[in-house]
């Protein structure tokens, strides 16, 4: 079994922890850890179609569109700055903050409506 690299990693965060997703392998990891939702459809074609890409069945690109549908659906996702703009993700009183490069707090779920994304208006 050879580890595949995804096209681009995926940022997780999963309870207090953040992730950074890069192969094939650490996404398997992820799902078959402390996942926060694994009664879905989604969560189970991921687990599927990692298995089968680690054993030669599938492409990494069909585990990696798998692995961020089951992200999407668990919330994991971290959402992703414009280009050229950094997430620093901090917690504050019980709530996990992205603050955007400009300084902008920006509550968990809001990125889209945050004045430093573009998104939104």
């Amino acid at each position: 079994m050879n580890d595949k690299a995804f096209p681009t990693p995926v940022d997780l965060r999963i309870g207090d922890n953040i992730r950074k997703v890069s192969t094939v392998f650490e996404a398997l990891e992820c799902l078959l850890g402390p996942w926060p939702i694994t009664t879905c459809r989604e969560y189970r074609s991921a687990v599927r179609a990692c298995r089968d890409c680690l054993d030669g069945l599938r492409s990494p690109v069909a585990a990696y569109r798998a692995f961020k549908a089951a992200s999407r659906v668990a919330e994991a996702l971290l959402a992703k700055a414009a280009p050229g703009r950094r997430w620093i993700v901090a917690q504050g009183e019980g709530e996990l903050f992205a603050i955007s490069q400009v300084g902008t707090a920006v509550p968990e779920g809001n990125y889209r409506n945050s004045p430093s994304s573009g998104k939104g208006r």
